[in-house]
């Protein structure tokens, strides 16, 4: 599977990037059209892009139920900890998350981990990430 869209949300905006490089930044086109918060439930325009979440203190990220949003089974999202701070990812209402040694934190700055929906209700947190 190819990541070829970049999606950076900072704690203030989201930017979405297409065909681009995330570590050639200026290269990318840039599209804000949505306010990030601390807390983010990932949706279907989420899948097969790169999330680039930065923020100045910790922050979640939701995986959601097939009800809450029609994400197919095999579908993945990449998440990097641009920042370093607190990063985790949990199940939202009707979802299970799974990962090693139950672990929901991805690492530390510059870490990725990737989500695949496992089931229709299932996913899977896989990367580098700890308890």
């Amino acid at each position: 599977m190819s990541f070829d869209k970049y999606h950076d949300h900072t704690s203030t905006f989201t930017k979405f990037f297409e065909n681009c490089n995330p570590y050639r930044m200026g290269s990318c086109r840039n599209h804000p059209n949505s306010y990030f918060v601390d807390k983010y439930n990932l949706i279907l325009s989420d899948v097969n892009y790169v999330l680039a979440m930065s923020h100045s203190s910790s922050a979640s990220i939701y995986v959601p139920s097939y009800a809450s949003a029609s994400i197919g089974t095999g579908s993945q999202v990449m998440i990097v900890n641009w920042s370093g701070v607190t990063l985790s990812v949990a199940a939202g209402p009707g979802a299970t998350l799974l990962s090693v040694d139950s672990s929901t934190r991805i690492r530390t700055r510059y870490s990725a981990a990737t989500l695949i929906k496992m089931g229709l209700d299932t996913w899977l947190l896989t990367g580098d990430i700890t308890n």
